[in-house]
């Protein structure tokens, strides 16, 4: 009976565990914006005509900067990640001054509320649905500076999100069409850590209770 109890707390603070994630304010300011060629300009500012969408990509921070998701021409994920948003991922532009007020942004498991994260914003035109239909669409694509941010979300009572724009290495990039036609080389089926770290407990406590028998 005491194994059982001690399993199900255990049980318990993992589950607790896979709801801390670090809030992330996903908006761009005046001097972050977002500029794409409509035909006259090629600075003119990202509006809702050019079905400009904007997506943010993390990695846990710490250590050196990440590889952008492109580079060389080529785009690769790698181990950029998608946070889960109030507003939807990749958020289409609801403003014709190169700005967006994406809500809030929620990481993975793998960055703790309060905890540092690798972020990046990538860009395009034409209203697609991913950037893998927007690169094969030939759609005008940007991505902005990496940069490191200490998320929202820590504390008690928690704090609320943290701004990508209190980063001053945040900047803004113009949308244009060196990768259109480009192949992304995803990462897919891993699981986050919380989840594998559940997924190794309920292992064992299957193991426990078949050797009980």
């Amino acid at each position: 009976m005491k194994k059982l109890i001690i399993l199900t707390a255990a049980l318990g603070l993992c589950a607790v565990s896979t709801q801390a994630q670090g809030l992330l304010g996903f908006a761009n300011g005046a001097t972050s914006l977002i500029t794409y060629n409509n035909g006259v300009s090629n600075n003119a500012p990202a509006n809702v005509a050019s079905g400009t969408r904007v997506e943010l990509f993390y990695q846990p921070g710490g250590g050196s900067a990440p590889a952008p998701v492109f580079s060389g021409g080529v785009a690769t994920m790698g181990s950029w990640e998608v946070p889960s948003s109030s507003s939807g991922n990749p958020y289409a532009f609801a403003l014709n001054n190169g700005r967006f007020t994406g809500g809030t942004d929620t990481t993975g498991v793998d960055v703790a509320p309060g905890g540092n994260a690798w972020l990046t914003v990538v860009g395009w035109t034409g209203g697609f649905a991913s950037l893998q239909a927007a690169i094969t669409g030939g759609a005008q694509i940007g991505e902005s500076t990496i940069f490191e941010l200490t998320t929202g979300g820590g504390g008690s009572p928690p704090s609320s999100a943290e701004p990508i724009t209190s980063s001053t290495a945040l900047t803004g990039f113009v949308l244009g069409t060196p990768f259109g036609g480009v192949a992304i080389t995803t990462v897919t089926g891993t699981p986050e850590p919380s989840i594998m770290a559940l997924g190794g407990l309920g292992a064992a406590a299957l193991l426990f209770f078949r050797r009980k028998k």
